[in-house]
């Protein structure tokens, strides 16, 4: 291996340092197509969780939120629930997330 080179942890290819993932800090002992699929199964293993879905569909109402104050919809363009109360309302309406 040549000073500009790096071996990838995943893969165990050889790769010039334009295609290893690189961070503000450095970097990193992968390629960009392994850390791309290290990624994508980061957020699949996530979402399949109950917290992982409870946190997905709390960041789309943040988000819809967002969307609505930001076309001067004051009203609905706020929202002060966390994970931990949208648990709860689970819990309380036997696992459905209707009439919130």
């Amino acid at each position: 291996m040549s000073k500009n080179t790096i071996k990838c942890i995943y893969c165990n290819g050889v790769f010039d340092l334009r295609k290893i993932k690189q961070t503000d800090k450095g970097y990193l002992n992968q390629c960009i197509e392994c850390h791309k699929i290290k990624v994508r199964e980061r957020i699949i293993k996530g979402r399949n969780t109950f917290n992982g879905f409870m946190q997905r569909l709390l960041d789309c109402a943040k988000g819809s939120a967002k969307r609505r104050l930001s076309k001067g919809r004051i009203a609905t363009g706020k929202i002060n629930l966390t994970k931990e109360q949208l648990i709860e309302i689970y819990n309380k309406q036997n696992g459905f997330l209707k009439n919130m």
